[in-house]
């Protein structure tokens, strides 16, 4: 049976109604926000409530998760936004470990960061096993002092995913992404949260210049903006699971960067997007001749054919210049 890092076990039915507490849990808000919810008949309807004597009261689910994501769906038809559950997941993790937010997020880029270098392209199934690696990290940090770093533990993770019930092949697959310790050092000279942004953000324009150029496609601000994300929370997110037919996707869709966005943070025509681009397409990342000196000190001749696209993406021939 293939376990997804966010599968949730199904609640039976032990009581005939839902309290407000336990619907307030299940959706992440607070009991008085239910109860609030009750008096409005729009936002009651949302929470599938039915008239029991003089109160309305919610029938106890028999799926919690699809009452979570089919009231979730009528809330925002009834003008309420709430946060996805994958957020407040994260967010949950992370205020359990918040003292070793920084390692764990150095153990996931590390990670990541090797994969973008060995790897042609990023499958599903990686983007698991190393978001299981950084939730493992999570539970095992967050019960540790602060300062202990995380590449000093590796021996502690596998007993940690038999707790979780993985079989010991799948334990083996997930541990062959435990990063090298050269990408751990990449990640360690990073003391800040900006700084650990700055390198992942790099990590992601690889990963999606590659998608791109395994779908055929230029990497173009239109074929990259869609497959770049915001920060480290969205990127965490992203996990490309799919769900099984029949059930109604309701997770927020990655939208990538907006336009203008993508353009302040990756200008096409400078590094480091323009040297990320030449090195995925294997192609010069300047005007050949450029960094040459011309014997005569006249500037090198330039072939007025050439487009900004063709010394981008191309590989023109030598320019040499005049004598």
């Amino acid at each position: 049976m293939k376990l997804s890092p966010f599968s949730k076990p199904t609640i039976e039915p032990t009581e005939r109604w839902l309290t407000n507490a336990k619907a307030a849990k299940k959706l992440g808000v607070e009991a008085r926000t239910i109860k609030r919810w009750m008096n409005d008949p729009a936002r009651r309807n949302a929470l599938g409530a039915v008239r029991h004597g003089q109160q309305w009261r919610i029938p106890f689910p028999d799926n919690a998760d699809a009452w979570e994501m089919q009231t979730d769906y009528r809330l925002k038809a009834a003008g309420v936004t709430r946060k996805p559950s994958w957020e407040r997941a994260l967010e949950k993790e992370c205020k359990k470990s918040s003292h070793c937010q920084l390692e764990t997020y150095r153990l996931w880029l590390a990670a990541h960061s090797q994969l973008s270098a060995t790897s042609d392209g990023v499958t599903q199934e990686d983007i698991t096993a190393i978001l299981l690696l950084w939730q493992t990290a999570c539970k095992i940090l967050g019960s540790l002092p602060r300062g202990t770093e995380v590449d000093k533990l590796k021996s502690k993770f596998p007993d940690q995913l038999r707790m979780r019930n993985f079989p010991e092949k799948e334990i083996r697959s997930i541990m062959s992404y435990w990063p090298e310790q050269n990408y751990f050092k990449g990640v360690r000279a990073a003391h800040t949260l900006e700084q650990l942004e700055n390198i992942r953000s790099g990590m992601d324009t690889v990963q999606a210049a590659k998608t791109c150029k395994n779908l055929g496609q230029k990497p173009t601000a239109g074929n990259l903006r869609p497959l770049l994300h915001k920060n480290f929370l969205t990127h965490i997110n992203d996990t490309r699971e799919e769900l099984p037919i029949g059930v109604h996707d309701l997770r927020q869709p990655q939208n990538g960067l907006k336009l203008r966005t993508f353009r302040n943070r990756h200008p096409l025509k400078k590094s480091p997007l323009k040297t990320v681009i030449a090195t995925v397409y294997d192609v010069r990342d300047g005007i050949p001749g450029a960094d040459e000196n011309a014997h005569s000190g006249k500037t090198p001749v330039r072939d007025s054919k050439l487009s900004e696209k063709d010394i981008l993406f191309h590989r023109p021939r030598r320019i040499v210049p005049r004598r």
